[in-house]
């Protein structure tokens, strides 16, 4: 399922907002903006919106709203992305982590889709079942019946005999009589089931009248929850044939491989040395016991080792961290 976002506060709301439109550097000098700039892998960059679609903005204050979502909408990361040739995009996970949560949501409105059919199903059922009689009813429907075969008979003779006035008087007793039996099996209204016919939108899952205008249908075609769920499909459909025979990419990124290549000697040093107090680190969780901490750990200095490159004090430090991996491979 979808991992819940943390809520925000109003003041927290309306600095992303400002974050949003002006910029997360927005009162800093030129010279500090130009630091601070984001890039489109930045932790709080949306990278849905990178991919060219966001669910969480799409279906914003909707019927299908998911909830709070704390990334931004940067402009600039998105056409630093856009500028990607896409066998450089493909180095990167977005597209898939995309693919995955549309796949996730179309499966869910897919459901809600059967579920809608089965009522409707359900309801035309119920609508057409003829009624459950209590024991009163169905003895006195069996009197009625009775009688107007009786009298049908008996009508019938004084025609054929030239007995109009009579077959004429008891032909209008076996017509009320037969008003009485359609009264006694006549259904209770139901204001649910004799309401308008519904049927089930193929695309968003959203409940529709057989009966209703055209006007009030392309509302519906044009609002927010319709074009909405188009698009989430529509773009599942282009990712799917997008992606189709690649494989997902895996760390370390084109990015970091920059970053390790135009690095100074001061910054390994300070990589290195973060990887040292990762393994200590990891040590003391084990010690504890703490094997989820542990590996989440273990698995971040393998991903430093893997920027730091192969140099001889970083293969020391890659042979320390992997000895700190496989005891807690063992513990598992």
């Amino acid at each position: 399922g979808r991992a819940p976002q943390p809520k925000r506060g109003k003041m927290d709301t309306q600095r992303l907002l400002l974050d949003q439109l002006m910029g997360k550097e927005r009162n800093a000098s030129f010279e500090e903006r130009e630091k601070m700039q984001r890039h489109f892998w930045d932790e709080d960059v949306c990278k849905h919106y990178l991919v060219g679609l966001c669910p969480y903005e799409l279906f914003k204050n909707t019927k299908s709203d998911l909830g709070e979502y704390n990334k931004i909408f940067d402009g600039r990361a998105k056409a630093e992305w856009d500028a990607l040739p896409q066998e450089e995009k493909d180095k990167y996970p977005y597209q898939w982590d995309l693919l995955d949560l549309l796949k996730t949501l179309i499966d869910e409105c897919n459901r809600k889709i059967e579920r809608n059919k089965e009522r409707c199903a359900a309801d035309e059922r119920l609508k057409n079942e003829p009624k459950k009689l209590n024991e009163e009813e169905a003895k006195r429907l069996g009197v009625v019946q009775e009688e107007i075969g009786k009298l049908s008979k008996e009508a019938e003779e004084a025609g054929e005999s030239g007995d109009i006035a009579k077959a004429k008087e008891l032909s209008e007793k076996v017509e009320a009589l037969k008003a009485e039996s359609q009264q006694i099996m006549k259904k209770p209204d139901d204001i649910r089931l004799n309401a308008r016919k519904l049927i089930v939108c193929e695309i968003s899952g959203v409940l529709m009248s057989q009966t209703d205008s055209d006007s009030r249908l392309a509302s519906l075609y044009s609002g927010k929850q319709y074009q909405g769920w188009k698009k989430v499909r529509e773009m599942h459909a282009e990712l799917t044939k997008l992606l189709d025979g690649k494989k997902r990419p895996r760390r370390p990124w084109p990015h970091e491989k920059d970053r390790k290549n135009g690095r100074g000697d001061r910054e390994e040093t300070e990589i290195e040395t973060e990887i040292a107090t990762g393994i200590v680190a990891a040590e003391e969780m084990i010690g504890i016991a703490d094997i989820e901490t542990g590996i989440e750990v273990a698995t971040e200095i393998v991903i430093m080792i893997e920027i730091v490159g192969v140099g001889t004090e970083a293969q020391d430090l890659e042979r320390g961290g992997v000895g700190v991996i496989d005891p807690i491979l063992v513990e598992m």
